[in-house]
């Protein structure tokens, strides 16, 4: 029972949260190293179905 103001700045401080501890953690800059993980699938545009399909693309190719 927030105003979307309030949950913005909420999400933010979260987010500036999260980057620092991955720096401290891992060496890394979250949301703009992406060197760590294995796949990267943008699914603003598709569904979730799609995307399940990637991932099973990319992890099957994988396994070859």
């Amino acid at each position: 029972n927030i105003s979307v103001e309030e949950a913005k700045k909420v999400l933010s401080i979260r987010d500036n949260e999260n980057k620092e501890l991955y720096a401290k953690l891992y060496g890394i800059r979250f949301g703009d190293d992406l060197s760590p993980f294995h796949i990267v699938i943008d699914v603003n545009k598709i569904s979730a179905e799609e995307a399940a399909e990637k991932i099973i693309k990319e992890f099957r190719n994988k396994s070859k």
